[in-house]
């Protein structure tokens, strides 16, 4: 089925559905800053969920779909905040005094991780929900991001430029357990391979990669 959701002058990007596929949650500048909203799938109930002045992006649903993290430019840097799915009850989970952005939820939805640059290179973190708690899930001096849970919750996907033999410059896909050890090289190519993803059942992973000179 086909058709469109939002009519609107200004740019509407980034759409995820809410688990129960009803919903969409977007970003919008349609009032002026790039602010959080989601719409009904059949293009009404549209609501504004945040209300600044700064830069929103990347929302992503729980697993329960009572609440949307994504990750707000405020105050000179970028956190990662949750947001009730009503637009209610939004707090700053990270308040790190670097770039936290690209949350993604565990499956039990009872974490988040993120990729950070606090430290000065990308790197991936954990927090908790419930109690606001960080744990670095990598550490060394090169960049990795783009962090997917596995369907189970036991494993972390994740790009880097990482190397044996040091920084390459070359992306690839690495795994690690859901607490950063016995990190596993998955892909082995000349061309940059990125943004992981599992299969619903957790046997496939797709990632994009420019073996072929273009994404």
């Amino acid at each position: 089925v086909k058709g469109q959701l939002t009519d609107s002058p200004a740019s509407d990007r980034d759409p995820t559905w809410s688990p129960d596929g009803t919903t969409l949650a977007f970003v919008s500048n349609r009032d002026e800053s790039w602010e959080i909203y989601t719409i009904s799938v059949n293009g009404t109930a549209l609501t504004r969920l945040t209300n600044n002045s700064t830069l929103e992006r990347s929302p992503r649903w729980s697993p329960d779909g009572r609440r949307i993290a994504f990750w707000s430019f405020r105050d000179g840097v970028a956190d990662i905040f949750l947001v009730d799915a009503d637009g209610t009850g939004e707090v700053n989970l990270t308040n790190s005094p670097g770039w936290d952005f690209n949350p993604t939820w565990s499956p039990d939805g009872a974490s988040i991780a993120f990729q950070s640059e606090r430290d000065g290179n990308g790197e991936i973190y954990v927090v908790d929900v419930a109690t606001g708690e960080q744990a670095r899930l990598t550490d060394n001096e090169f960049f990795d991001g783009s962090p997917a849970w596995s369907p189970d919750g036991r494993k972390v996907l994740f790009h880097s430029d990482r190397d044996e033999s040091g920084r390459d410059g070359n992306f690839e896909i690495y795994v690690m357990n859901a607490d950063g050890s016995e990190v596993e090289r998955l892909t082995r190519q000349t061309a940059k391979d990125l943004e992981p993803a599992w299969s619903a059942d957790g046997d496939t992973i797709f990632y994009v990669s420019w073996v072929d000179g273009d994404p």
